[in-house]
């Protein structure tokens, strides 16, 4: 596999309140992130058998 298949895209900006006065951008860099989600699902069900 070549690439890896991207999901979701979001942009993490930073508060510029908490860097010192004289930082600049250095401009964006991709990070991939994995997250594994594992769903576990339970389905009862009624049945109801016609009986002979």
């Amino acid at each position: 596999m070549d690439k890896i298949e991207i999901h979701r895209t979001e942009t993490c900006e930073v508060d510029r309140s908490v860097l010192p006065s004289n930082a600049y951008s250095k401009g964006y860099r991709d990070v991939i992130i994995q997250d594994i989600f594992i769903i576990i699902e339970t389905c009862r069900l009624d049945i109801s058998k016609d009986g002979y």
